[in-house]
């Protein structure tokens, strides 16, 4: 399925195409082929890729891990909402129960030094955890920081026994401390 512009009844423009294996394309065609610079969103394998297109084929981009973009998004409007003049959006971020924004740059600075990168074949073994905990500034002790903790080291592979930086991120994003004081007063 196809969002976008057409022309002569063909694609032409900027436009979203929507794979039967869920795949999602966003960028530009021309006669129906991609071109320029577009996004390919694999759902299924949890990857991005961003390439120069040519005659409908990449002819160069990266692959980029979801949760690692989305973590920057993330932080973003986390510092803008904990910053921001208005005291009920800084209420909402200091009673989420979710990581700030240091705490998400600290977790990600500190992994990426643990594990020296945070490509996918990289990763920390269970027993580091606490002490990336400990370097990203989290206190060891703190009962969020035990839940954090476990919370990684069920994502950790089957082979490897590893807790990549794409499941670390995707698990710091997500975390709330207090989903289960939130769940009763409900």
């Amino acid at each position: 399925m196809y969002a976008g512009q057409w022309v002569d009844d063909r694609r032409t423009g900027r436009g979203i195409y929507f794979s039967a294996n869920g795949d999602i394309f966003v960028g530009s065609f021309i006669r129906d082929r991609k071109e320029g610079m577009g996004t390919l969103y694999m759902i299924n394998r949890q990857r991005k890729y961003v390439a120069e297109y040519l005659n409908g084929a990449p002819q160069c981009g990266t692959l980029e891990q979801p949760n690692k973009v989305l973590g920057a998004q993330v932080v973003a409007v986390r510092r803008q909402r904990a910053t921001s003049t208005n005291a009920a959006m800084r209420s909402v971020q200091a009673n989420s129960g979710t990581l700030s924004d240091k705490d998400l740059e600290m977790l990600r600075h500190s992994f990426t030094l643990m594990a020296a990168g945070d490509s996918p074949s990289v990763g920390l073994l269970p027993h580091q955890l606490r002490e990336l905990c400990v370097m990203a500034g989290l206190d060891p002790a703190a009962e969020a920081t035990r839940l954090l903790v476990a919370a990684l080291v069920a994502r950790k592979e089957a082979g490897s026994g590893r807790i990549s930086f794409d499941s670390c991120m995707k698990v710091a994003l997500h975390f709330r401390e207090k989903v289960g004081a939130l769940a009763k007063h409900w």
